[in-house]
């Protein structure tokens, strides 16, 4: 990670912070307007209270995150589908043991930027740690994210969703009255990182996804305190175990739809027993709902849904999921009359709690642009036959109110037959001259 924030530093795709901010509300403040104007990430040099500074928005461009997984300009569903093939062929062979090296220091939790980010959240949050865990029966691991309250030296309070891999690990762990040892990842290699947000089957160990994005296995060390192995290049770790059958009050947190979530009665304990760090380390802090949040989701979303339409329909070419909305968009070559309604419906099957719309449109359409989206449906045939409305299906936590059941499907796709009416005027030269050349942008 500090590899990949030096070379986005050098060419200037970086946004340095120099003056003192304040981890309470300013620092988050700062993430908030720069996103309004760039996606470039920031680092922050001096966060009052810690002598780690803090790097946000690392993940928040898909050309960013394109690049990583070596998806370049073209899809990035497809990209990560060859990335995920590829990490069926490394288990047991996804990493490789190596020493500790030199440069670590042992710290507490107090040392670490302690980042208030909302007016009302609970307290300071490690928002951008990965956990890594092993299953307790089958010695699978597991990389996840769940939002961590800094509550002192000796424990932490964490929220770990229900359907998570990890949650399914602790419930047998804590069946046994044992804990379970985990390990918080701030700041891993990046490829680790993008592998935690993949959605693979529980037998599946993310690591292998890791080590396939990078495309050789991730050195690892183990741990002092708990019996778990860590990629070395990891910035922050902090080593702990979740209590078994002991649960607290955690939150409130502004999530990711930018609204606070309910106050959390069933926080899990962690008993923290060692943070360690490299000596140049610098502290990942994500801001829940903004575009780097929203960005992984959507690799999390789309790569799930793409990867399950692709293996049952023809001329599935991407996805792409807006979290905020609930919304997947398609992009489909269209082979036959009854191909969008058809994608329509399996994009429903592939993500029942996140999926409440679904648009499929032609291959000419930029699914990252929603007004490009929605032209397509309101230009390209009769607005009242390409809806589909389905009623009383239920999906995510709150779908048992009334109020978020239902789907709704559209067909913004050319009817069949009259492909040859979407050829786009273009201008040659357009997309090579630089403009500089030719005006003073400086003026």
């Amino acid at each position: 990670m500090r590899s990949y924030i030096e070379t986005l530093t050098a060419r200037g795709d970086m946004l340095v912070v120099d003056r003192e901010v304040d981890p309470r509300f300013e620092l988050a403040a700062v993430v908030v307007r720069s996103q309004k104007q760039s996606r470039k990430p920031v680092l922050f040099r001096r966060v009052r209270g810690t002598r780690l500074p803090v790097v946000s928005n690392v993940f928040g461009s898909a050309t960013r995150v394109r690049e990583l997984i070596g998806a370049g300009a073209g899809s990035l569903c497809r990209a990560w589908n060859v990335a995920l093939d590829r990490a069926a062929d490394l288990t047991g062979r996804a990493t490789r043991t190596v020493g500790a090296g030199s440069g670590w220091v042992a710290g507490t939790i107090t040392d670490l930027p302690h980042i208030v980010w909302r007016e009302k959240d609970a307290g300071p949050y490690i928002s951008a740690g990965v956990f890594y865990a092993k299953d307790p029966d089958t010695g699978i691991g597991n990389l996840s994210f769940c939002r961590t309250q800094m509550t002192g030296d000796r424990e932490l309070l964490c929220c770990i969703d229900a359907p998570h891999d990890l949650a399914n690990y602790q419930k047998r762990a804590e069946a046994r009255n044992e804990p379970l040892e985990v390990a918080i990842l701030i700041a891993p290699p990046p490829e680790v990182f993008l592998a935690g947000c993949a959605s693979v089957p529980i037998e599946v160990d993310e690591m292998t996804i890791a080590a396939a994005i990078r495309g050789e296995p991730i050195p690892v060390r183990s741990c002092e305190s708990v019996s778990l192995e860590v990629p070395v290049e990891t910035q922050i770790v902090i080593e702990g175990r979740i209590r078994p059958n002991e649960r607290r009050t955690e939150g409130p947190f502004g999530e990711y739809l930018g609204f606070y979530g309910p106050v959390n009665l069933n926080g899990y304990v962690i008993d923290v027993s060692r943070v360690m760090w490299h000596q140049d380390a610098i502290f990942h802090g994500l801001l829940c709902g903004s575009a780097e949040d929203l960005t992984l989701l959507d690799v999390a979303f789309s790569s799930r849904t793409y990867r399950m339409l692709a293996a049952k329909l023809p001329g599935i070419l991407d996805v792409t999921c807006n979290p905020m909305m609930y919304c997947s968009v398609v992009q489909i070559d269209k082979q036959y009359e009854g191909h969008a309604r058809e994608a329509i419906l399996e994009t429903f099957a592939a993500n029942t709690n996140y999926n409440f719309a679904c648009v499929v449109v032609d291959k000419d359409v930029d699914i990252t642009d929603f007004n490009e989206v929605f032209t397509a449906y309101l230009t390209r045939g009769r607005v009242d036959r390409r809806v589909l409305v389905m009623n009383d299906i239920r999906g995510w936590d709150r779908s048992s109110d009334p109020l978020y059941a239902g789907r709704i499907g559209i067909d913004a796709t050319m009817p069949a037959g009259r492909e040859a009416e979407l050829e786009r005027a273009r201008t040659p030269g357009a997309d090579s001259l630089k403009l500089a050349d030719y005006i003073n942008v400086g003026a």
